[in-house]
């Protein structure tokens, strides 16, 4: 494990908005690993040999880790925040259903 010697405004440590930017750097990741799944036409196994399925949710894992963190060390409204998800998590199911639909008919 390493560890940070000094911290700067917005990284894991700091007091201000600790976490935020290794949130914005996991989703980069998540971003770089998508891209290679678009340029392989959604091809798992990329040209380097790397399984891109694998890798993806890796980064997805570790954006779920930095935004745990992030609320975990941030005054936030836990059950606003749930309460969010699932709002957005019912919208997007019901945007799968209706492509989905679509796509049958």
């Amino acid at each position: 494990i390493l560890f940070m010697k000094k911290c700067g405004d917005f990284s894991i440590g700091s007091s201000v908005w600790p976490g935020l930017s290794k949130v914005i750097e996991e989703c980069g990741e998540v971003v770089q690993v998508g891209g290679k799944l678009i340029a392989t036409g959604g091809n798992d196994q990329h040209y380097d040999g790397s399984d891109l399925r694998c890798r993806l949710m890796d980064e997805l894992a570790d954006v779920s880790a930095a935004i745990q963190y992030m609320l975990a060390h941030n005054t936030y409204d836990w059950r606003a925040f749930e309460d969010r998800i699932q709002t957005k998590l019912q919208l997007f199911n019901l945007w799968h259903d209706e492509n989905v639909t679509n796509v049958e008919s």
